[in-house]
């Protein structure tokens, strides 16, 4: 029989003992199903990056997108796939691929599917390496993730008004005078920015269910665009034209990168780095590629 972890974020929102035990009883109809409860990001890491190494088939990642992100991270290039069991507040990712929401159906959601390869994208500093799943970004969302993790227990209370919320907190406080701090150059072209962000697949939001979507095509891989400044004015035009899903190449400063091969982000002063909306610190050097095939990911049929 086939092997799969479970590893649980059990300070996730939508995390309870109850629902472990009503996933496991229903993986189990297929697989042979174990649990962890890691108590860290980098402990999932290295649970998940463990079982890749004792053979498992799958691991699922039971909480919100941060415990994906992090599960994810230690099943690059490895044969064992990624599945999900969404208990988070925004539960992104599970939107982007069609998978339920709730952790019963979820369950019996990856009974019927099947393991496929997904694209990612690659950042490093020099010193760590960090795989994204569905979007990266240096400078403001990067930000406005810093900011939400402040207070922590406002997502399971107010769901994804504690994005809107930090979203326009950061925008105000921090970016409404910016200069252009960021050099991004990508694939020999040069733009001098106040925020970069990359979306892997066509995303949802930390918002709710409404989607911004920085082009209308993804057929040529991850796409990349930055903001020269992000005036009140320019921000609010930016986040309509990406939400009516139009094309925002052609809006004053912004430059737009389709299917990019290398995108390098040089911060004076340093900038804020998220993935899948986990922060992971601050930089003055980023480099960025598309990785593709770099995971197995269990896919609704």
């Amino acid at each position: 029989m086939a092997r799969l972890l479970i590893i649980a974020n059990p300070a996730a929102s939508g995390f309870t003992g109850a629902a472990v035990r009503i996933v496991k009883r229903a993986l189990s109809a297929q697989y042979e199903v174990d649990t962890d409860w890691p108590t860290s990001a980098d402990g999932s890491r290295r649970a998940a990056a463990g079982a890749a190494a004792a053979g498992y088939d799958v691991v699922a990642a039971m909480g919100g997108d941060g415990v994906a992100h992090h599960v994810a991270n230690g099943l690059v290039h490895t044969n064992t796939a990624l599945a999900l069991i969404p208990a988070g507040t925004t539960n992104v990712l599970a939107r982007i691929i069609g998978q339920p929401t709730k952790p019963s159906k979820a369950a019996a959601a990856i009974l019927n599917s099947t393991a496929r390869p997904m694209t990612l994208v690659h950042v490093t500093d020099g010193k760590r390496s960090d795989h994204a799943l569905f979007a990266l970004g240096v400078g403001f969302d990067a930000d406005m993730v810093r900011e939400s993790e402040k207070r922590p227990h406002s997502k399971g209370k107010i769901g994804s008004l504690h994005y809107v919320r930090s979203s326009i907190s950061v925008a105000l406080r921090d970016y409404r005078a910016k200069p252009a701090n960021l050099i991004a150059t990508c694939d020999g072209d040069t733009f001098h920015a106040v925020t970069v962000m990359v979306q892997i697949h066509d995303t949802y939001t930390y918002f709710g269910p409404l989607a911004l979507s920085l082009t209308r095509d993804m057929s040529d891989g991850p796409v990349a665009m930055a903001t020269s400044d992000l005036r009140v004015r320019r921000a609010v035009a930016i986040a309509g034209t990406a939400a009516l899903r139009r094309d925002l190449a052609k809006r004053n400063g912004v430059r737009l990168w389709s299917g990019f091969k290398k995108l390098i982000v040089e911060a004076d002063p340093g900038a804020s780095l998220q993935a899948d909306g986990d922060f992971l610190g601050v930089g003055e050097y980023f480099e960025i590629t598309p990785a593709p095939d770099a995971l197995r990911m269990m896919l609704p049929v």
